[in-house]
């Protein structure tokens, strides 16, 4: 019988997805190393192999699926943006087919996986609390480099505070993501997340310099 050869690149992927699907529905505490397993297929000597923690593990589905999956939903759409105010309001409309096409349609019932780690692990763990700061800093410091070319383009008023401006909208953003979450109704869920679109594409409207 031929060996099968090992790939330890798949498995650490394959591992990485399954402990995502797993915390992101029930946390990091409430996740399963035994379902995280029958997912995979692994053996536990596997896993810990490659992870020789639950932590250890939590923190590379941070670093290396939530991370990517946030610049892919909110930051690789502003790379086009030759109107600056035009490209934060398609990156918002456009934003709830970017989450359905990463997380799935149930997943976006989910709510938003970033916003779990912070909420139940950034008062628990060090490690947990500057990953999700670095993630959300550099959510925030994407948005608001748009304003600030927008700024020196004579696009955006002189006035505004990229910056904060950047955390209001992500402010916003997971506040009706969370919103939605609590609906557990799709048809809701949707609804609440154009809405809160909508209206930040008027509010980011009034940004722009007349």
């Amino acid at each position: 019988m031929k060996k099968r050869k090992r790939d330890p690149k798949a498995t650490k992927q394959a591992l990485l997805e399954a402990a995502f699907e797993e915390m992101h529905k029930h946390g990091f505490q409430g996740a399963s190393i035994s379902q995280i397993l029958a997912r995979t297929g692994m053996t536990k000597g596997a896993l810990f192999h490659h992870y020789p923690s639950k932590l250890a593990l939590a923190y590379a589905v941070l670093d290396e699926i939530v991370e990517p999956m946030i610049v892919e939903i909110w930051l690789v759409p502003l790379d086009s943006r030759d109107d600056p105010i035009v490209a934060l309001q398609m990156m918002l409309r456009n934003s709830v087919k970017r989450m359905t096409d990463q997380l799935g349609r149930n997943g976006l019932l989910l709510g938003c996986p970033l916003n779990h780690f912070a909420q139940e692990m950034s008062p628990l763990d060090e490690g947990m609390r500057n990953r999700c700061n670095r993630i959300f800093n550099r959510w925030q410091s994407g948005i608001a480099g748009v304003l600030l070319d927008g700024q020196s383009q004579g696009e955006v008023c002189l006035d505004v505070d990229a910056e904060n401006t950047a955390m209001f909208l992500i402010a916003s953003i997971e506040g009706a993501i969370s919103m939605g979450k609590q609906t557990q109704s799709l048809a809701r869920c949707l609804e609440m997340l154009q809405a809160c679109g909508e209206h930040l594409s008027l509010y980011l409207e009034g940004l722009r310099k007349s």
